[in-house]
């Protein structure tokens, strides 16, 4: 996606700034809004931050409670209301159906078959969850053809350069 300049370099960017912000605020407490303030831009960049970063940021908080409960009250009622700021539209926007609409019909879930038994239907999605996946992590996918989606294609490009095929193998070997 890098090389076409998506909104999802822009969710990643605001994500890791956001964490990076985190992180100095253990040192210095005021960066903590700030942070506060990249984590919540990451959510409207990209659909899949809007569940990704509430679950991270539920993490950070609580694997780092004892620490934010010392910070000064009033750098605490500042990040309440920067992260309110975030939290109110987003609740508003989920209620009109609007932030998990693409969800809908990127899930995977869109794919269950309708009749069948249960063991039959399970069956079914496996089958082709496994075929997508192998179809898309296939070397062919990978270094030679363009991507299918209209929006990721780069002309002559696919998702790797074919050169990388080399170390990707050596990585491979050294997983297994």
């Amino acid at each position: 996606f890098s090389r076409t300049i998506h909104e999802a370099n822009m969710a990643l960017f605001f994500m890791l700034l956001g964490l990076l912000l985190f992180l100095y605020s253990l040192k210095k407490k005021s960066f903590l809004i700030l942070s506060i303030f990249f984590f919540g831009l990451s959510t409207y960049t990209y659909h899949a931050n809007k569940l990704l970063i509430p679950l991270f940021f539920l993490a950070l908080f609580f694997v780092h409670y004892k620490r934010l409960i010392k910070y000064p009250k009033n750098i605490l009622v500042v990040s309440f209301f920067t992260l309110a700021l975030f939290i109110i539209p987003f609740v508003i926007l989920t209620l009109a159906g609007q932030v998990f609409a693409r969800a809908g019909s990127t899930s995977i879930f869109i794919l269950w078959p309708k009749d069948g038994n249960i063991l039959h239907k399970l069956y079914l999605i496996f089958w082709e969850l496994g075929g997508r996946f192998i179809a898309y992590f296939s070397p062919p996918n990978l270094f030679l053809r363009e991507p299918q989606e209209p929006s990721t294609i780069v002309a002559g490009n696919s998702i790797f350069y074919p050169f990388e095929f080399i170390p990707w193998i050596i990585g491979l070997s050294y997983l297994v």
